[in-house]
C-alpha cells in the first residue's frame, strides 16, 4: 500500500523571483569547501530562501522574510541606479534594541568595504550610505551619496581613517600650569 503524504515545508518563494539564483557574497565560508559564495534558491516552512554553496551546493543559511526583503529592497534599488549587480555582498545586522547596524564580528579584508544604507537622515545633504573599509591595512569610515549627473545617478564617497575620527572627538588634555 502505497500512502502520498503532503509536502509539510513547500517552497516559499515564487520561482520568478529576480533574486533566486543570484550570487551572494558571504561573511562566513562554507563548511564544507571554505568558498564564500552562496547561491539564493527557494526557502522552505517558514525560511523565505536559502543560501546554498556555489561551488558543493551545501546548505549554508536560512534567510527569514526580514533579511530576504532587505536584500531584495537594497538589489533593486542598486539596479534601478546602476543596473543589476553580477553579486550581492550580503551581512546580516544584528537585531539590537539601538537599530544599529553594525559588522559584529565580520573581520574586514583588506582592500574592501561595506556600505548600508543610512536610514538615519536628518537632511538631504546627509549621507545616504555609510560603512566601513580597510585599505593597505588602515581602517576608514565610508560615506556615499546618490547624485544626479548630466548622464543619469552616480555615487561619490567620502573616507576618513577610523583613528582620526577617534581624535578629533576627543578632548583637549587639560593644562592647570599658570604661565607666570
Amino acid at each position: 500500500m502505497n500512502i502520498s503524504l503532503p509536502d509539510l515545508f513547500p517552497e516559499t518563494t515564487p520561482p520568478a523571483d529576480p533574486l533566486m539564483g543570484r550570487a551572494v557574497s558571504l561573511a562566513h565560508v562554507c563548511w564544507r569547501c571554505g568558498t564564500n559564495i552562496a547561491l539564493i534558491n527557494p526557502g522552505r516552512g517558514p525560511h523565505t530562501a536559502e543560501l546554498r554553496c556555489r561551488n558543493c551546493d551545501a546548505h549554508v543559511q536560512w534567510l527569514g522574510r526580514a533579511d530576504y526583503q532587505e536584500i531584495a529592497k537594497f538589489f533593486a534599488e542598486i539596479g534601478s541606479l546602476f543596473g543589476a549587480p553580477a553579486e550581492i555582498l550580503y551581512r546580516v545586522k544584528p537585531r539590537e534594541q539601538t537599530g544599529e547596524q553594525t559588522m559584529g564580528n565580520f573581520e574586514q579584508r583588506d582592500f574592501s568595504g561595506i556600505l548600508f544604507r543610512n536610514d538615519r537622515k536628518d537632511k538631504d545633504t546627509d549621507r545616504d550610505y555609510r560603512g566601513e573599509a580597510k585599505i593597505d591595512g588602515r581602517e576608514y569610515r565610508v560615506s556615499g551619496w546618490v547624485k544626479d549627473g548630466k548622464r543619469g545617478k552616480f555615487m561619490t564617497f567620502a573616507f576618513k581613517p577610523k583613528d582620526e575620527a577617534k581624535a578629533s572627538g576627543a578632548a583637549a588634555p587639560f593644562n592647570d600650569e599658570v604661565g607666570f
